[in-house]
Parts: C-alpha cells; structure tokens; sequence
C-alpha cells in the first residue's frame, strides 16, 4: 500500500512538472516543443529534435540548418522572453 501511495505522488508531481513546462504558438495552440530553460519560469522553446539548438538571441537552428522562431511557454506571448519575430506570418 505504501508503494503504491508513493507512486501515486511521484505520477500527480511529475504531471505538474510537464504540465508546468508546455509551449505555445502566437495563436494560443499547443506545440510539440520543449523548453530552452525549463528552470524559468518563461522560456523560448524549440523543437528538440536530432540537433536542433537554442540561441542565445531566441531563434532556434534545427537538425537541417534552418534557423527558426520556436513557440515559448507563455501561453499569451506577453512574456519578453518570447521570440517577437516573424508574428505576421
């Protein structure tokens, strides 16, 4: 019974931890992205894919060479951390 309280609180902490650590588009939709700080408390994020790397200045490069905004973790994008390129598109 004890082991199975345990587990039950590692799953409800860590869904917390994930639930805590989601990217967004501009538009508000979900992205498949992970965050470049997952430490703080807003981050750019990018794709996490094979070789794909955050920058210093908010874009991401990924695995093919491509330098891309990712999404952030601020739902609203009111956040500074958030990469303020290429909205209109």
């Amino acid at each position: 019974m004890k082991r199975l309280i345990l587990s039950l609180l590692f799953l409800s902490f860590s869904q917390l931890c994930f639930a805590a650590n989601k990217c967004y588009h501009p538009n508000g939709l979900e992205a498949e992205d992970h965050p470049c700080d997952p430490n703080a408390k807003q981050s750019v994020c990018c794709s996490g894919g094979l070789g794909t790397v955050c920058l210093s200045n908010k874009l991401c490069i990924g695995g093919n060479g491509n330098t891309v905004r990712g999404s952030c973790t601020d739902k609203n994008w009111e956040s500074p951390e958030c990469a303020m390129f290429c909205l209109g598109w």
